[in-house]
């Protein structure tokens, strides 16, 4: 019995999101080159200007869409990368880490189509690495990086 839930767990999606850390270190990079701006707005009264408002709207909308939209989800055929992008265990010829910013992310060179870089600080119910080992197939570079 042990067995038949092991195997249907292995078959399910797993999905992945943005963590707290990631979150706040986007935080920075959006919002400290911003800050002369905003200090110049504040003093100048500039924040009556629509431009300026339009400005400070999008910095806050933006998080959230960032938030939402950073998701992976890797299956048995493949990866779902920003809820829109599909690549298929097969179409992977290299992977290696890169650490960009404070945050590990994967480098993936595929056969046809862009570079992906995936995120590895996104948070799931067992670590990313984990979860690509498991599911990428034998061979696949992938799996090949995390064994």
């Amino acid at each position: 019995m042990g067995e038949t839930t092991q195997i249907s767990a292995s078959k399910e999606n797993l999905k992945y999101r943005m963590s707290v850390k990631g979150m706040a270190i986007l935080a920075l990079v959006l919002i400290l080159p911003s800050l002369p701006i905003l200090w110049i707005t504040v003093n100048l009264k500039f924040w009556q200007h629509p431009v300026t408002l339009w400005g400070v709207a999008t910095l806050i909308f933006i998080f959230p869409y960032v938030w939402f939209m950073t998701s992976l989800e890797i299956s048995n055929e493949g990866m779902r990368l920003y809820r829109v992008n599909t690549m298929k265990w097969n179409e992977a010829l290299s992977a290696e880490t890169i650490n960009l910013f404070g945050l590990k992310h994967l480098r993936v060179t595929r056969i046809k189509g862009m570079i992906w870089w995936i995120p590895l600080y996104l948070k799931g119910h067992q670590p990313i690495e984990v979860a690509l080992k498991e599911k990428a197939p034998a061979g696949n570079p992938i799996r090949e990086l995390f064994t």
